[in-house]
């Protein structure tokens, strides 16, 4: 059957869906953080909606929920550098604490994420060493390692037993 001109019904592609070809940080650390719990046998809870104070949830072993905050981590300077807050451009900078439980710090140049504990972070904005400082300072310092994704599991696997 042949096809009128101006015919609605067509096989050929249509531009009347545009595809938006960015790239969204957030939805990338979050989706490194699903990946990592999920390979560590912790389900993962997506909040429905915005306005929650933190971007998945955690269930422990135990069964527990941590709530985590999900920040992108760069590296400079020797540290992973991280923001610790939020910006409500409404009420200004806004701290986790009692919001959130841990700030899941997702490294993307090195394939890895980084569990602090909210009341770990400092107001704004974190650091965490990846080498020893070349003076040998370990007061106020807070070592990655300390703070490994392979650490936290660990943990988890600690109180699941006690």
């Amino acid at each position: 059957m042949p096809q009128r001109e101006g015919n609605t019904c067509s096989s050929e592609a249509r531009n009347t869906l545009r595809v938006h070809e960015h790239d969204r940080p957030g939805e990338r650390q979050r989706g490194g953080c699903s990946q990592a719990l999920t390979a560590a046998s912790i389900h993962v809870l997506i909040p429905f909606g915005s306005g929650l104070p933190f971007d998945l949830a955690a269930v422990t072993p135990e069964g527990n929920l941590v709530r985590l905050q999900v920040k992108s981590g760069r590296v400079r300077q020797g540290c992973v550098e991280f923001n610790s807050s939020s910006t409500n451009h409404g009420r200004g900078q806004l701290h986790y604490r009692g919001r959130a439980d841990v700030m899941a710090v997702h490294v993307p140049s090195l394939a890895r994420v980084f569990m602090v504990p909210v009341h770990d972070c400092p107001s704004f904005r974190g650091y965490l060493r990846l080498d020893a400082a070349r003076n040998g300072q370990r007061r106020r310092v807070r070592l990655a390692e300390d703070y490994s994704f392979e650490a936290w599991i660990e943990s988890l696997g600690a109180t699941a037993g006690s």
